[in-house]
C-alpha cells in the first residue's frame, strides 16, 4: 500500500488539491533529500543487522559500487518524477511554463 496507494493519491493531490503558485522547480530537488537520506540510512542498517529493506541495495550481494550506482539512479527517477509533476501541475493551473 505504502509503495503504491500513497505515490497515486500524492500526485492526485499535487495536481488538484494545491493552491496556485506555491510549486517551484528548486522544490524537485528538495524532495529528493529524504528518500537520499533515507537510502543511505537503509544501507548502515542492513551491513549492521545483515536484512535490506530492497534488493537493489543488498551490498553483501552487489558490492558497493553497484548499490551506490543503484541509489544514483534512483535519486535521478525521483527528481525527474518530480519535475514531471511540476510541469503538469503548473500547465494544469495555468501558470507559465518555463524550464530553469
Amino acid at each position: 500500500m505504502v509503495h503504491v496507494v500513497n505515490p497515486i493519491l500524492y500526485i492526485l493531490y499535487c495536481l488538484f488539491f494545491r493552491t496556485e503558485g506555491n510549486l517551484k522547480w528548486r522544490d524537485g530537488i528538495k524532495w529528493i533529500i529524504f528518500p537520499f537520506i533515507y537510502l543511505i540510512y537503509s544501507l548502515v542498517r542492513g551491513e549492521m543487522i545483515d536484512w535490506y529493506p530492497y534488493p537493489f541495495l543488498n551490498a553483501s550481494k552487489f558490492g558497493y559500487s553497484k548499490v551506490f550506482l543503484n541509489i544514483a539512479i534512483m535519486l535521478v527517477i525521483f527528481l525527474v518524477a518530480g519535475m514531471i509533476l511540476i510541469f503538469i501541475t503548473r500547465l494544469i493551473k495555468g501558470k507559465q511554463v518555463r524550464i530553469g
